[in-house]
Formats: structure tokens, sequence, C-alpha cells
């Protein structure tokens, strides 16, 4: 095994016995059926992405169910944190910068170098929305990683490459609070006006984050729960089995990209279905999403709403598995507790008052 492994595996325990005393369940489904096949075979993970949790938890759960050489694709704003950042690179983390992924030789040598991580036995872990969602939906995938896997399918024909999905699916996000802070530094960033902007984007984007963790690990302390963490992994992907590689390859196109363009984008929107159809709606999901569309402040109207949002769920598979056993009473008391919890609204009598919007917005978009 290579030293970044040993260190993961190592760090694993630590980590892991953290988590499990700030949240208050971690739960963990399919990785059992899931580990038999990405032990054997050069194995791309696809993991949602809705926090910087999502590299330890995802992390955690791989090296537990033992496989070998994880490399995981992050963005520079995490491996440039103080502590954490060296911490994870470590552990096998490289870096994607952003401010870089429009330049097309740019990710063209990223994707030589994961190619090359591949040939070399790698195992690799990408968030191919290409950043944290600030909204609460599953985003557009971003290819540029994701073909990695394709190019080293097709130079390796003898071979059965496969892609992982996996979904984080949080009762409460540390980083939710001041997702709004964190994006407005973002944009103070990205339009460069001047030093000075760029300092006030930078500390108000790296602040958040060291605030929501800060909190994160001081919450032991203070006997603060997190709440629980839904970790699902899905059906193993073979990408023999999602295209034919070979018979798509355009050997006329003027470089690597292009040549493989259809298999690309196939790959991606199976990928994409995959994760949404993955992602495990949970009661706060469903009571937010009652409410930003019916704008009720009822308990008792909530619960009326709940049978059509159940037969969506079951018509359009999702994954209900934390909600369809639940009677609608039940599913509307887990999810405004979840929704008090965060301070999102409070409620009197089954009368709610609503404190944050964005946070309600956030749990509902899950549902569009």
């Amino acid at each position: 095994m290579k030293q970044y492994h040993l260190e993961l595996h190592k760090g694993a325990k630590v980590v892991d016995a953290f988590l499990k005393k700030v949240y208050t369940t971690i739960h963990v489904d399919g990785i059992d059926k899931a580990k038999e096949m990405f032990q054997a075979h050069p194995t791309m993970v696809t993991c949602s992405h809705r926090s910087h949790l999502d590299y330890l938890f995802v992390g955690i759960e791989l090296s537990k169910a033992g496989l070998p050489n994880l490399r995981m694709a992050a963005g520079d704003n995490l491996t440039e944190m103080p502590i954490l950042g060296k911490k994870l690179q470590s552990f096998g983390a490289f870096s994607v910068h952003r401010k870089r992924s429009h330049s097309r030789r740019y990710i063209f040598d990223l994707t030589k170098k994961v190619v090359s991580m591949l040939g070399n036995g790698d195992n690799i872990v990408v968030f191919p929305e290409g950043g944290r969602s600030y909204s609460g939906q599953m985003m557009i995938m971003k290819n540029g990683v994701l073909a990695a896997n394709i190019f080293s399918q097709f130079h390796n024909p003898d071979k059965k490459h496969m892609y992982q999905p996996v979904t984080i699916s949080y009762e409460k996000i540390p980083e939710l609070p001041y997702f709004g802070v964190l994006e407005k530094g973002r944009l103070l960033v990205k339009r460069k006006k001047g030093p000075l902007s760029g300092i006030r984007g930078k500390a108000l984007y790296y602040g958040s984050d060291f605030y929501s963790f800060f909190k994160l690990a001081m919450a032991r302390k203070f006997n603060n729960q997190f709440g629980d963490i839904y970790i699902d992994f899905g059906e193993p992907l073979f990408i023999k089995d999602m295209v034919n590689v070979e018979e798509l390859y355009n050997k006329d196109a003027r470089n690597e990209f292009s040549a493989h363009k259809e298999a690309i984008e196939q790959v991606s929107e199976i990928i994409q279905k995959k994760l949404t159809k993955l992602y495990r709606i949970l009661p706060v999901h469903v009571v937010s999403s009652i409410i930003a569309q019916t704008k009720t402040e009822s308990t008792q109207k909530i619960e009326t709403h709940i049978p059509k949002i159940l037969d969506r769920i079951q018509q359009e598979n999702l994954n209900g598995k934390s909600v369809t056993p639940l009677a609608a009473k039940e599913i509307v008391e887990k999810g405004v507790n979840n929704l008090k919890r965060l301070n999102a609204l409070s409620c009197n009598n089954g009368i709610l008052k609503i404190k944050s919007l964005r946070i309600v917005k956030y749990y509902a978009a899950t549902l569009g």
C-alpha cells in the first residue's frame, strides 16, 4: 500500500471516533454490495457534494471497506486551508484549481494526471458537481475529471473500469448558516475590484469555513449534536455497460476530449440521474418543500400535503427510505424539529414562524 493510504487508514480511526461523537448516528447503506466490485476493478467514486465533511465521510467509509490507494480531487479552497489542507493532502487529496477550470490546457493536464493515477493503481474520489451546492439542488456534472476514467477504459480494453455513485444527506450541514457569507466572499474575489476587495473576499470565504468547523469541533464540549447523516452507495456503474467507448470514438477529432465527446456526455448524464435518485430524502426536505411551495404556517396543513410528496417520491423512484415508512404526522414532527434545531423556524401550538427562509429553501431544493 502507498504512504497516503496508510496515512488515511491511520487518521480515519481518529476522525471517525470524533464524528461519531458529534453526529447522532451515521447511517451507511449499500456498501457491502459495492465493495465486492470496487475491490476488484479500477474505480472512480462519484459523490454528491454538500459539505467539506463529504471528504472525511466518504474517505473513512471507503477506507473501512478496503478500497486501497484513494486519491481525492479537492478544490484548492480546501487544500490551501491552514492545517486541514496539508492533512488532506497527506491522505491523498490533490488540488483542483477552480480559477483555472475554464482553461482548456489546464483541464487537459489535470485529466492526464488522473489517467496516470488510475494507471498506477490509484482509485479516485471525485465530486463531479464541481463544488458544494449552495442552493441544495444537485448541480450539473463537470465532465473534466469524469472523462479520465473513460480515457483509461479506452486505452485498457481488457479491464472493466467503473464509477461508484455515493450520496451523503445531512440533517445539519455545518457550513449551511454561512453559505450566504461564503457566496459573498467568492463573488468579491471573482470580481477583482482591487486588492482590498480580494483580501476581504478571501477573509469572508475562508473565515466562514473556518468558523463553521470551529463550531463543529467545539460541539462535543457544549453537547451540541448535529443530527443524523445518511451515506448511500448505489449500484456500481461499469463503463462498458454504460457506453460503447470504442464505437463512439471519433478518430478524426483534434484531441482526446473531442474524440470521446459523445461517450463523456452520455456517461455524465447517467451519473447525474443516478446521484439524483440515490440522494436520500429526509423529513426536513419534505417539510421544507411543502412550506416553500404552499407558504403554509400550520403543521396540520403541512400534514395534508405529505401523501402527495410521498407519491411523487415513489413515482420518480427517488430514495425515500427515511420517509416512506413514516406516518405523515411523524414526518412533520421530525422535519419541523430539524428546522428548529437549525434555527430556521419556531413552532408554537402548531403555528410556524419562519426565521430563515434561505435555509428552508435550501432543503426544499432537494425536491425541486
